[in-house]
């Protein structure tokens, strides 16, 4: 039986580590939250008004993880929006918080209709 490379080993050219998503997803983050791909996410979580939780498939080793979301705006106008991680200020292993916010002159928070989230570890 040939052996399985583990990721955590590799190294760049430069003999620096190598470090894969553990878990990364690509979901509609208005009406019915749905995930439309993803990989170590068992599901979404509508918190309500632009925040969700995204759930991890395994548990992750530890809390030490690094989050990154992303979004894109709800429906035109221009307005930018941004996302953060783990709103809550406390990661979990078996999940993390997010929440979506529109930057306009209202300020208002709302779902985004694409939302990106990947954690690495």
């Amino acid at each position: 039986m040939a052996s399985i490379a583990k990721f955590d080993t590799w190294q760049d050219s430069n003999s620096k580590p190598l470090y894969g998503a553990r878990a990364w997803v690509n979901f509609n983050g208005t009406g019915v939250v749905a995930i439309r791909a993803s990989s170590g996410v068992s599901s979404i979580t509508d918190l309500g008004t632009g925040q969700y939780a995204v759930n991890f498939s395994s548990a992750l080793p530890d809390a030490s993880y690094c989050g990154q979301t992303n979004c894109g705006h709800p429906g035109g106008g221009g307005t930018a929006l941004y996302s953060t991680v783990d709103v809550t200020g406390v990661n979990q292993t078996t999940a993390s918080r997010m929440a979506v916010f529109v930057l306009s002159n209202t300020n208002a928070q709302v779902d985004g209709a694409n939302v990106f989230a990947s954690v690495f570890r």
